[in-house]
Parts: structure tokens; C-alpha cells; sequence
């Protein structure tokens, strides 16, 4: 299920321009069936100081330079943002100093909504993911900061609590932001990296986000919505070679929103997202890694306590009632590399 496979090309030269090609593909199962899954597909055209990016490849969220040592194949969610996105992506590169602007749409990773999980509320709003960064690289320190912002509109039309056959259209919709600081630095066989994000409903991204219905007009059915807010931070540390050993903390953190909600209801759910009555959650990862050859023999213990409890509308998301639940993994991971 882990498996998969890419295959990169160039070409020649267009508007001036060097070009490139890649295609990747897996066979990750879903209800336990092995099946090929299209990960990324993109065209590059690369002059001397910018680049185009157009195709399936990594959100910028991700920073796939800084991501965590660990072995699953989530790389760290929801800590850590795993989005793969359609995009047309600018860089610019002047010294080591470079800034990445990206324009994009979900596709099999996108948001909940009404409709259940559905790259749609993107659609109908029209306006693509945009996303801007800014990035510092020289030989050992790699720095990073940026600002992401989408539009979702859930319904494009309401339909009458009174009378079920009238409906109108509707334009109300979601504004959701994040911002992200990461940071790595490498020397020899020492690496340390971090990443921190403040964000607004990133569910897309396998992390813990949602919106809520915040009013619902009793004659029209109109709504109004209000996204949760999240803090996400993670660290790894690693050091060695054939023989290495690595220690990954992340920690999320729901900070609600900023508008109080109607309270859930069969039929009329007010909450759409991923992991919404998580106050917070903790991981510590440590991972030994032995490398020979193509091949890497891998140990790995997961720990997870993740603190559960009730929504509570009245008091703008915050989560009441809380249990803590824990939840602890022994993963051996054997790869070999061709």
C-alpha cells in the first residue's frame, strides 16, 4: 500500500525557458483493496531566476524542504499540512532569497460541507487558494514565512424552512486564512526544523479545522458561517548517518471562533470539518532508522494524547467536557529506494 513509483523527464526548451516533467503515482488501498492513486502530475519551465509551476504537486503549506522524519505516510498530520492541490505556481528567486505566489483548486483533498467532503464550497466561490511565501536558503539554514487565503461557499442556494419548494440563491460564504513560520537548520549529520501555523479551517490539509453555521434565517433558510481557529507547531531533531535516531513533537491547539453558533441538530448539522471536538493535542514520535545501501530498515514509536469533548455554540467553539484519549503505535517501516 505504500508503494509507489514517478518518473521525471526534460524536454526542450520553450519560451525560452528549460523544461521538466513529472508524474507519481501509489497504490495506497481504501477499504483495505490495493488500487493506483494519481498523486502529482506538473510541467515546469525554469529561465534563470523564476520559475512556473502548472500542474498537481505539494501545497506550499507543506514546505515539503522542512517536514518531519518520520515514517508515515502522513509525514506529521495533522501537525504538519499533506495537501497535494492543482496550481499554477510563480517563483522568483534574487540571491538566496526567493518568494513563491500559487494559485490554487482542491481536487482530492478539500473541505467539508453540506455536501460532505467536496472540493464544491471552492468551486462555487470562484476564487482560487492563494498563497503567498516568502524564503531564505543558503547551504545550511533554510527560513520561511507565508500567508494563505481561500474563499468556500457552501450552498449556492437555500432552500425555505416553511416551504420546502422555494428556494433562493445565496452568496454567503467562508473566508478562511493561515499563517505559517518555518524554520530549518542542517550540518553534517545534525538537523533541527520547525514549523508553527495559525490557521482558519486547513481540514483540507488532514488537519483538525471546521466552520460552523453561525444563523439561519427561518423563512428563507439564509445562512451565515464562521470558521474555527487553530495553532499548530511541530519540531524534529535527528542526528546520524547509516545509523540514525530522531525525536518529532507536534502540538495543536483549538482556539474556537470568533462568533457564536447555532447548536447542532439531526438533519441540520451547524459543524462541517475534520477533527472539530479536539481541544488539543500532543505527539512524540521517536524513530531509529538503519540505512543500507537502497534499503532502510526503520523503529518507530507514536505516542498520542488527544483531549476530546463537547462543542459548545454558546461560548464561540470552545471544547467542554474533555477526556483525555490516548493512543500509542509500534511501527516497523522497511523501504528500499530504486
Amino acid at each position: 500500500f505504500a508503494s509507489r513509483m514517478k518518473f521525471g523527464v526534460s524536454g526542450p526548451d520553450a519560451f525560452k525557458a528549460k523544461t521538466s516533467g513529472f508524474i507519481e503515482f501509489d497504490f495506497t488501498g481504501r477499504s483495505n483493496t490495493a488500487s493506483v492513486r494519481f498523486r502529482q502530475a506538473w510541467t515546469r519551465f525554469s529561465w534563470k531566476n523564476t520559475e512556473i509551476l502548472v500542474g498537481r504537486a505539494w501545497h506550499p503549506l507543506a514546505s515539503t524542504d522542512v517536514v518531519p522524519s518520520v515514517m508515515p505516510l502522513s509525514i506529521g498530520a495533522p501537525f504538519q499540512p499533506f495537501n497535494r492541490s492543482d496550481q499554477i505556481t510563480l517563483t522568483r528567486k534574487a540571491g538566496n532569497l526567493s518568494y513563491i505566489i500559487s494559485a490554487l483548486y482542491q481536487n482530492d483533498y478539500s473541505n467539508n460541507g453540506p455536501a460532505g467532503k467536496s472540493y464544491s464550497p471552492q468551486n462555487n466561490a470562484l476564487i482560487p487558494n492563494l498563497h503567498a511565501q516568502l524564503r531564505y536558503q543558503n547551504e545550511n539554514v533554510i527560513l520561511g514565512a507565508g500567508i494563505d487565503y481561500k474563499k468556500l461557499k457552501p450552498r449556492t442556494f437555500v432552500t425555505s424552512p416553511s416551504n420546502g419548494s422555494e428556494k433562493t440563491k445565496t452568496n454567503a460564504h467562508v473566508d478562511c486564512a493561515a499563517l505559517l513560520v518555518y524554520g530549518q537548520y542542517k550540518s553534517g549529520r545534525f538537523s533541527i526544523s520547525g514549523k508553527t501555523i495559525w490557521s482558519s479551517n486547513t481540514s483540507e490539509s488532514l488537519m483538525t479545522g471546521a466552520f460552523a453555521t453561525v444563523s439561519r434565517d427561518s423563512l428563507t433558510g439564509h445562512e451565515e458561517y464562521t470558521p474555527f481557529r487553530h495553532f499548530f507547531a511541530w519540531g524534529n531533531i535527528s542526528y546520524g548517518g547509516r545509523i540514525k535516531g530522531s525525536l518529532f513533537a507536534g502540538y495543536l491547539k483549538n482556539l474556537g471562533t470568533s462568533r457564536n453558533f447555532l447548536p447542532h441538530s439531526t438533519g441540520s448539522p451547524s459543524v462541517y470539518g475534520l477533527g472539530e471536538s479536539i481541544g488539543q493535542m500532543v505527539r512524540i514520535t521517536p524513530t531509529v532508522s538503519y540505512t543500507s545501501g537502497k534499503t532502510i530498515l526503520a523503529f518507530e514509536l507514536e505516542h498520542n494524547i488527544a483531549q476530546y469533548g463537547a462543542i459548545d455554540n454558546n461560548d464561540k467553539g470552545k471544547i467542554i467536557n474533555t477526556k483525555n484519549v490516548t493512543g500509542t503505535r509500534l511501527q516497523a517501516t522497511l523501504l528500499y529506494n530504486f
